[in-house]
C-alpha cells in the first residue's frame, strides 16, 4: 500500500536508481511517495503542494523526479531532489491571465486554461511541461483544443516561451510522452468540418524544436483517443480508436531524412482485439511496446506482435520497469496500491 487516501488523480514514474515514485492528488493537496520494487515505502510522503490537482510525474537523471499539477488559475511544476526535498519553489508553467493575453488577438475567443498535459524530462536534467488550452471556435475550420509545452532548465527556470505541441477539437484526441535520445512526440486525432480525418504526431528535441511529423492511419478515416510512445529502437508507436466499430489501432512510424515530412510510416495498420477503446501505449525497457486498457494488459515486440498473453492488471497508472516488466498505481477503495507485473510470454 501506498497511501491510505482517496486520490482524485495520480501516475506513477520509476526512478534512475530503480526505485518508483507515486504522485497524486486528494482533499489535502498534492503528494508523492517514493517505494522499492518489492512495495516497501522509501522515507515519507513528500509535501508538492497545500493543493491543486496532480497531472503529470517524470524522473529525472539524478535521482529525483518533476511533477505538474492545476489549479484554476494556473499549472505549475515542482522538482524533488533525489533526497526527497522540494528543488527550491513550483515553477510556474502557464496561467489563466497569460492564457487570457496569448489569445488576446482573436475576438471572442474566450480561451480556458484546461489544466496541465504531463510533464517530460530530458537527459540533461532539463525538462518540459505541457498545458491544455481550449477557446471558442469561431469559424468552420478552427480548432479549439490546443495542447502547449514549456521548457525549464536543471534549476527550474523557464526556457523561452509556449510551444504548440498539437491541436485538435477535444482533450481526449491528444497524447504525448517522453521518448529516448531526450525527445517529446506529441500526437492528435481530429475530424475536419468536411468530415474527413486528419491525425498524425508530431517529435521534438529537448529544446521543443519540431524534428519531424507523421500521417497516421488511413486518410479520410475519422479516429480517436491517441495515444504515443517512443521505442527504445528509435521508432515511435501511436494507436487510436476507429469511430464506429471501436476497433483500437495502430501504426509504427521512424524518423526519415528522405521523406518531404521527415518521418515515414514503418508498419502497416496494426489492430489490438483485445484492447478496449481508449487504449493506452507505453514503451516497454526491453523493447517494444505495452498496450492497457481498463483491466487488461498486452505486451508487443518492436514490430507490433504479440509477445505476451493478455495480463490482468488493476486499472491505474502505468510506467515501465528496467526488468522489461511494468508497475501500476492504482485507487483500490480507500487505498492508494502498486502492483508490479512482470511480462508473461
Amino acid at each position: 500500500m501506498i497511501a491510505n487516501t482517496i486520490s482524485n488523480a495520480r501516475g506513477v514514474a520509476v526512478l534512475s536508481g530503480g526505485a518508483r515514485v507515486a504522485a497524486w492528488s486528494d482533499a489535502s493537496g498534492v503528494h508523492a511517495q517514493r517505494f522499492d520494487a518489492s512495495g516497501a515505502l522509501v522515507q515519507g510522503v513528500v509535501p508538492v503542494a497545500a493543493s491543486g490537482t496532480f497531472s503529470g510525474v517524470a524522473a529525472l537523471p539524478a535521482g529525483g523526479f518533476v511533477v505538474e499539477y492545476q489549479t484554476p488559475q494556473a499549472v505549475f511544476v515542482q522538482a524533488v531532489t533525489a533526497a526527497g526535498d522540494p528543488a527550491g519553489p513550483a515553477s510556474v508553467v502557464r496561467t489563466l491571465a497569460q492564457v487570457t493575453l496569448d489569445y488576446a488577438g482573436i475576438p471572442n475567443a474566450n480561451p480556458v486554461l484546461v489544466g496541465g498535459g504531463g510533464v517530460y524530462a530530458f537527459e540533461d536534467g532539463s525538462y518540459a511541461a505541457s498545458y491544455i488550452v481550449q477557446h471558442t471556435a469561431t469559424i468552420p475550420t478552427d480548432v479549439p483544443t490546443a495542447l502547449h509545452a514549456q521548457k525549464f532548465d536543471a534549476g527550474g527556470a523557464a526556457v523561452g516561451g509556449p510551444v504548440l505541441l498539437r491541436d485538435t477539437a477535444v482533450v481526449d484526441d491528444l497524447a504525448s510522452a517522453a521518448a529516448p535520445g531526450s525527445r517529446l512526440v506529441a500526437a492528435s486525432m481530429l475530424t475536419h468540418s468536411s468530415g474527413a480525418g486528419l491525425q498524425g504526431a508530431t517529435v521534438f528535441d529537448s529544446g521543443l524544436n519540431p524534428l519531424f511529423g507523421v500521417s497516421l492511419g488511413q486518410l479520410g478515416s475519422s479516429h480517436t483517443q491517441p495515444g504515443v510512445a517512443g521505442l527504445v529502437n528509435g521508432n515511435f508507436m501511436a494507436l487510436w480508436t476507429v469511430q464506429g466499430v471501436n476497433q483500437v489501432q495502430g501504426q509504427l512510424f521512424a524518423a526519415d531524412p528522405s521523406s518531404p515530412s521527415g518521418a515515414r510510416a514503418v508498419s502497416g495498420l496494426l489492430t489490438f482485439p483485445n484492447a478496449a477503446p481508449g487504449a493506452r501505449v507505453m514503451a516497454l525497457a526491453g523493447g517494444g511496446f505495452l498496450v492497457a486498457s481498463g483491466s487488461t494488459a498486452q505486451a508487443f515486440d518492436a514490430n507490433g506482435q504479440a509477445n505476451s498473453a493478455v495480463m490482468q492488471v488493476q486499472p491505474g497508472s502505468v510506467a515501465a520497469t528496467a526488468d522489461g516488466g511494468f508497475v501500476v498505481l492504482a485507487q483500490v477503495g480507500s487505498q492508494l496500491v502498486s502492483q508490479q507485473y512482470p511480462l508473461v510470454p
